[in-house]
Order: structure tokens, then C-alpha cells, then sequence
């Protein structure tokens, strides 16, 4: 089940299915997880448009996601995806469980970003107020940058976040998606999301 989180927060939550009991289902995942531990360290790369970001430092390794897993508690994030590296690339933790609703077991997961990760958006919102400073002597004259430079400072309030969220539920879909094609789940069919 997702439910969504309003504000500057980016976090998606989602439950699991499967058809095979916990312990089974954790001896398929550990066959695709290279384990590291508990840590994920950040590292700088460059952008394709330029920008210096900071992403997860995968291993190289052939099995499609890296991280910890302890007992019934895991913490992955996808590998290296090469020229797709994002800085919302989600850590994905979960809990595997017996389900109540039959045989096989569900997995309750959270999706969030590095907490390091940066979104630019207070950066974003700083610009707007110094953009709306300048523009409102200009507009009280009658000038019309002051109204350039409004639409600017709208387009500096709005965008970092609606980037941020924007890139990382594509990043969610995807790190759900490789989950769902390494090991047998599903996500459960009332996963879709609520609200608007």
C-alpha cells in the first residue's frame, strides 16, 4: 500500500507479496544482494547536465542490488545503474513476514533517498524571496523587469521540488520494478495510489 507523504519529505511506502514462506523468500533475496553492511556512503558525479551531485557509491558486482541484511530486516538500493545515477536513488528497507492472509509472506518496505542527499529546493525558495525583493521596488515604479523577475522567482519557489519529487518516483518505480523481476513478489493489489 502507498501513501503518500505531503511536504518536503520523499518517502514511498508499499507492501510485498509472495508465495513463498519468509525464510525461503530472504534465501532468494540474499542471492541478489552483494552485502556491504549497514552503511551507504555518498560520493560526488558529475551530471549530464553538468552539475556535481551526490549519488550512492554502489559496488561493482553483478547482482542487482547492494546493502544489509539482518534477519528478517533488509536495507538495499539498486547498483550502479551507469548513466542513470540519481542522487534520488531510493534506499529501500524492508521486513519480511509471514502473510495473515494465507500462506507466503509479505514484505512491508519504505523507499527514501540518502538523508544527505541534497534537493536544492531551500535553495530554490532563498532565490524566490531574493528574486520577489528585487521585483517589487521595479514593479512599484513600473517597470517591467519587476515582472520578469516574478515569474522567475515563481518558476525558483516551484521547481526544485517538483524536480525532486518528480525524479524520485521514477526512481521508486524503478527500484520496485528490479525488485519485482529479482526475486518472486508482487506488489500487493490495493498498492495503488490514494488520495491526490
Amino acid at each position: 500500500m502507498l501513501r503518500r507523504v505531503t511536504g518536503p519529505r520523499l518517502i514511498q511506502r508499499h507492501t510485498l507479496r509472495s508465495e513463498l514462506p519468509p525464510t525461503e523468500l530472504r534465501t532468494q533475496l540474499a542471492e541478489v544482494v552483494e552485502e556491504t553492511g549497514r552503511e551507504f556512503a555518498l560520493i560526488a558525479k558529475l551530471s549530464g547536465a553538468g552539475i556535481v551531485v551526490r549519488v550512492l557509491h554502489a559496488p561493482v558486482t553483478p547482482r542487482p542490488f547492494f546493502g544489509a541484511l539482518f534477519g528478517t530486516r533488509f536495507a538495499i538500493s539498486e547498483t550502479n545503474r551507469g548513466r542513470e545515477v540519481t542522487p534520488f536513488q531510493p534506499i529501500v528497507r524492508g521486513t519480511i513476514e509471514a502473510r495473515d492472509d494465507g500462506p507466503g509472506s509479505a514484505i512491508n518496505i519504505e523507499l527514501r533517498p540518502h538523508p544527505q542527499v541534497f534537493t536544492f529546493e531551500r535553495a530554490g525558495k532563498l532565490a524566490a524571496a531574493l528574486l520577489v525583493a528585487v521585483a517589487l521596488p521595479a514593479l512599484i515604479t513600473g517597470n517591467a523587469v519587476g515582472g520578469i523577475a516574478l515569474v522567475f522567482a515563481v518558476m525558483f519557489w516551484l521547481f526544485p521540488g517538483a524536480r525532486a519529487r518528480s525524479a524520485f518516483a521514477r526512481d521508486c518505480e524503478h527500484a520496485l520494478t528490479a525488485l519485482e523481476a529479482a526475486v518472486p513478489v508482487r506488489r500487493a493489489p490495493d498498492a495503488l495510489p490514494r488520495g491526490a
